[in-house]
């Protein structure tokens, strides 16, 4: 029996074997169109487009990437190719809220360098080896896991079918929402105020410094959660302390880069920042520190924003998400951080337990403190702001504005919430104009005049109403919450609203770019 079983074996070896090829030889992945694309992109830009890919701890993954950009322009200083240009400019890029690495990888590569391009922002050319020439420029991505897949990445390790997996992680994804904000948030302020300070201070001390090179300008473009990493480098505080001159001497970096933030050693190179619908409060920007800044930071706004209007809110009030970060940055100046696991984890519940009291205490102060100026400013029009934003009475307050003479329209709900508005400390600057203690009441301006504002060399935060540009849903581009239809049926049962459609407002980016030398 067992010989007979080797026979058969033998005989059917070769056969077997061959199958086999055949079979795996089938099986194997081709190329798609998909991967070449991305590959045929990134050869394109690999001269002057870097991404520099943070980890969930804030820290910088890829420092090959980085060596390679240092190289790069180095190499254009010393020895420029003929007809291309040192590059004395650098566009720092950092797009936020529910993307993953391969999704920034595609918007960055793909969409950014597209509309770059299209709209002549930067002056592209092509060199003879068909790679992109950016003439004295060079363009850093930053590329950071700022989804809220975290439950669906973990099932997929268990269960063997991605589809299968988001569909069972939806519910306790969104049931867990003011978390994974706040964890976002979190981890946006520590690559900001860490390891993205501290890899564009090495990029410019070892390229430019030391090889006595003049050092670069910097220019700085952000939507949602990105503008909150790169609102790091224009502060010099933190969770309304100033930020260390150096790092705190014997501690280690092994925990959270805010905690031990120092001021981007090169904020005087930033000659402007563009902030696309951020996802933070007014307390994140410049502004709120009352210094004069040289270089102006162009914040759009939009009432159609509904991210910014809702769910940000909504995370901050059960856990804000400016005060955890300044509650953490003071505790590790109190207290030092210790490599001992068990203090680390004793840290963490008593910085998220002071942040919490923080939250409770902060949120009446800043609610009435908002609606008293609120209400000083508009008088009975806040009535008027409150109705603008409930469902079915907002249909006839729209209409009853609308018919008033442009002079007498009290623009009811255009600029304020009205008794809904919680205060600068937790309303998102993104959204609408909220009051900072002691700031006074102001409104955003429109696109053109923000524009002679940029053109005329206005500095600090310049806040725009782009309400009427920035208003198309996620869900459709051609549903327009611009229009009283759309917004007053589709626009409640979406909960993202005009939050993505930025890119009717890039002529601002096009006019802070013009700042940098000619």
């Amino acid at each position: 029996m067992i010989n007979r079983l080797i026979f058969v074996v033998r005989t059917l070896r070769v056969p077997f074997i061959l199958m086999l090829v055949v079979t795996l030889s089938g099986c194997a992945t081709q190329p798609t169109k998909a991967l070449r694309s991305q590959v045929d992109q990134m050869a394109q830009f690999r001269k002057r487009v870097f991404v520099l890919d943070f980890d969930d701890d804030g820290h910088l993954a890829n420092p090959a990437e980085l060596g390679t950009a240092m190289a790069e322009i180095s190499e254009t200083l010393k020895h420029p190719r003929p007809g291309s240009q040192a590059v004395r400019k650098i566009l720092v890029i950092s797009y936020g809220w529910a993307n993953n690495r391969d999704d920034a990888l595609d918007t960055y590569y793909g969409e950014a360098m597209k509309y770059l391009q299209a709209e002549k922002l930067l002056p592209l050319k092509t060199d003879s080896d068909g790679t992109v020439d950016f003439g004295d420029w060079a363009v850093l991505c930053v590329s950071w896991n700022s989804s809220t897949s975290a439950i669906g990445t973990a099932l997929k390790d268990i269960i063997p079918g991605d589809s299968i997996s988001d569909i069972i992680a939806t519910t306790p994804s969104y049931a867990l929402f003011p978390f994974t904000f706040w964890s976002k948030a979190r981890l946006a302020d520590d690559i900001g105020y860490g390891s993205l300070n501290e890899a564009l201070t090495l990029l410019i001390e070892d390229t430019y410094e030391q090889n006595r090179f003049q050092t670069p300008e910097l220019f700085l473009v952000g939507h949602s959660f990105g503008c909150r990493i790169l609102s790091a480098l224009t502060k010099e505080t933190l969770g309304g302390i100033r930020l260390a001159k150096v790092h705190p001497a014997g501690v280690t970096k092994s925990g959270d880069a805010a905690s031990y933030a120092v001021p981007f050693k090169y904020i005087q190179n930033i000659r402007g920042a563009v902030f696309y619908q951020p996802a933070l409060s007014e307390l994140n920007l410049p502004q709120s520190e009352g210094q004069t800044y040289h270089f102006p930071v162009v914040v759009t706004e939009s009432r159609h924003d509904h991210a910014n209007g809702f769910l940000y809110p909504v995370g901050n009030v059960l856990l804000n998400s400016y005060t955890f970060t300044g509650t953490a940055a003071i505790f590790d100046r109190m207290f030092p951080e210790s490599n001992n696991v068990l203090a680390q984890s004793g840290r963490d519940v008593v910085v998220l337990g002071g942040s919490l009291v923080w939250t409770v205490a902060a949120l009446p102060v800043s609610y009435v403190w908002a609606q008293g100026n609120l209400i000083a400013d508009r008088k009975l029009n806040h009535i008027g702001d409150t109705l603008a934003h409930l469902p079915l009475v907002d249909i006839p307050v729209d209409a009853l504005d609308s018919a008033l003479p442009d002079k007498l329209q009290p623009h009811w709900g255009e600029y304020n919430l009205g008794f809904l508005d919680l205060g600068s400390g937790f309303e998102s600057a993104g959204h609408m104009r909220s009051v900072i203690i002691g700031s006074g009441v102001t409104h955003p301006i429109d696109p053109d005049t923000a524009l002679l504002a940029v053109k005329a060399g206005a500095n600090g935060c310049i806040y725009v109403d782009e309400s009427s540009k920035i208003s198309h849903s996620i869900i459709s581009a051609d549903i327009n919450y611009a229009k009283p239809v759309p917004e007053h049926t589709v626009g409640w049962i979406d909960p993202v609203g005009a939050h993505v459609d930025y890119d009717p407002a890039f002529d601002l980016l096009k006019a802070v770019l013009e700042l940098g030398t000619k």
